[in-house]
């Protein structure tokens, strides 16, 4: 039986609707492959972008300010036109500044998100069971203030990780110079045995003797101790000058410095850029007094940065690493526009990219996927109250 006129044009229209979901799905599995979600009524999709950030536990002081600062750099991209017409999609996991979790929040936005990159994961120089997952997925992770110092050390592998802070090695020279130029030759060590703090511990040492330093004594502790006691009774005994300390968690370093005041240890006490910590300083306010650190010095364009900042959120930016988030977004943003869409081609467009940073002028990734320049300046607690060292 011959085909009624209206039975040809019925399956014409089926063939077309037919041929119309099929590009679709392809569109949309592209889309999905891409990081892409693409939104009804057009052809154009969403770049999912994720963020894994402390927003809760010992690394909070860091990761709010983190979380806010690479917030600030999508909207400000989205309003822009986005990245090659496409707006970013920002995905955030809180890392609850733990190892399993910070696992679990990276894992969450690779294999269930499907993002391309992720700014992150906050301290994942101390929390590296996620650079598995990241290496492993191909997913580039540009951190805001990983050390990849401690990466080495640990030989772990970092194809696709990378970091906006400045190198540790600059803040230990910082910390010593001053040491020297005070005349403090002699300094203990004190450290816990976290990848960080072990870093640390071994930087200042391999840059003791360029600056006439002499370490006295060393002293390794358990991640988590709190009783610093005997320890401190020996380098009290010891007349120690000075003692550099270096531990996981900000609220740490200051029950060392509250159980040195109450006995009696008068060495100056040396640390690094974690401890300006608001809610560790209203607790430790007064056994804080005294302690000398390093902090990221600000460049001329941190000052537009801080401003835009203090518009958008009413504050000051919280952490020493916020400025590193807002770059880290904004340099993913210009691999991107290269139409690297993840994996080895985002990878390589990162190595390639560079930007006019708010941290460094001239941002961009040396071998090591570190950022060339940066400086740190000496802070200290007065009256209880983070101020320049004068």
């Amino acid at each position: 039986m011959k085909d009624e006129p209206w039975g040809i044009g019925t399956k014409i229209a089926a063939g077309i609707l037919t041929l119309v979901i099929v590009i679709t799905t392809i569109m949309q599995y592209v889309a999905w492959r891409n990081g892409g979600v693409v939104a009804p009524g057009t052809d154009v999709g969403t770049i999912r972008l994720g963020g894994a950030f402390g927003l809760s536990g010992v690394c909070a002081e860091w990761g709010e300010g983190e979380k806010k600062a690479a917030q600030m750099a999508v909207d400000e991209i989205n309003a822009n036109g986005g990245i090659n017409g496409r707006k970013i999609d920002f995905m955030v996991e809180d890392t609850q500044c733990e190892n399993k979790t910070t696992v679990n929040a990276v894992q969450k936005l690779v294999n269930a998100d499907h993002v391309l990159a992720i700014v992150g994961p906050t301290w994942g120089d101390a929390y590296q069971g996620a650079s598995p997952v990241i290496n492993g997925s191909m997913t580039p992770a540009v951190a805001p203030d990983t050390a990849m110092e401690a990466l080495e050390l640990e030989h772990q592998p970092i194809d696709y990780i990378f970091s906006t802070y400045a190198p540790q090695r600059k803040e230990i020279a910082a910390l010593q110079a001053y040491a020297e130029k005070s005349g403090l030759k002699g300094i203990a060590m004190v450290w816990d045995q976290d990848s960080y703090s072990t870093m640390m511990a071994k930087l200042f040492e391999e840059a003791a003797p360029a600056h006439g330093i002499v370490i006295t004594d060393k002293h390794e502790m358990p991640t988590g101790i709190q009783d610093f006691r005997t320890i401190i009774a020996k380098l009290k005994a010891a007349h120690a000058e000075a003692a550099f300390i270096s531990f996981l968690a900000p609220h740490t370093k200051a029950s060392f410095l509250k159980q040195a005041k109450e006995l009696g240890f008068s060495g100056t006490v040396f640390s690094a850029a974690d401890i300006q910590d608001e809610s560790v300083l209203a607790s430790y306010k007064d056994a804080m007094d005294g302690v000398i650190y390093t902090y990221p010095v600000a460049n001329a364009g941190q000052k537009a940065f801080k401003e835009a900042y203090r518009a958008k959120y009413g504050e000051d930016p919280q952490g020493p690493a916020a400025v590193n988030a807002y770059d880290a977004v904004r340099i993913i943003a210009v691999a991107m526009r290269t139409g690297a869409t993840g994996g080895e081609a985002l990878r390589d467009a990162l190595m390639k990219a560079r930007i006019k940073g708010a941290f460094v002028d001239d941002l961009g990734f040396d071998a090591k996927h570190q950022v060339g320049g940066g400086a740190f300046e000496l802070k200290t607690v007065r009256n209880g109250t983070f101020v320049p060292l004068k």
